[in-house]
């Protein structure tokens, strides 16, 4: 008789592993993004840029022209505040020095990213 060994006889533990909270939702947030096609990324970012358009709020889909870089992302740049908004991982941009770089989430809709766009905005002004 020979032996059966089943599936169930191995079973392999999971380890526990050790990963902070912070890192643990960034690979979380990373994993989502990455699931996102390029087509829903576009449509949202259109849908935030001719919200920020109707609300005449100047701004640019391409980087400054100092950046030496043409590509378009999935980034809305404004110039006189330094300040870019980027929709989940853009891995071909390069921030530069002086600009701060904040995440648009792709679990919002486009009205309340522009929202909170708007507000980041202001805030840079007075603060």
């Amino acid at each position: 008789m020979s032996n059966i060994v089943h599936l169930s006889d191995k079973k392999q533990k999971n380890k526990p592993v050790d990963i902070s909270f912070d890192d643990y939702t960034d690979n979380l947030s990373k994993g989502f993004v990455k699931n996102l096609s390029n087509k829903q990324k576009k449509e949202l970012i259109s849908k935030i840029k001719a919200i920020l358009k109707s609300r005449n709020v100047a701004f640019r889909s391409t980087p400054p022209s100092d950046w030496k870089e043409k590509s378009r992302t999935f980034a809305i740049f404004f110039p006189e505040k330094k300040v870019v908004f980027t929709l989940g991982v853009v891995n071909k941009l390069k921030i530069e020095d002086g600009w701060i770089n904040h995440k648009i989430s792709d679990t919002e809709d486009a009205v309340l990213s522009v929202g909170k766009i708007i507000n980041l905005i202001e805030d840079s002004q007075h603060g």
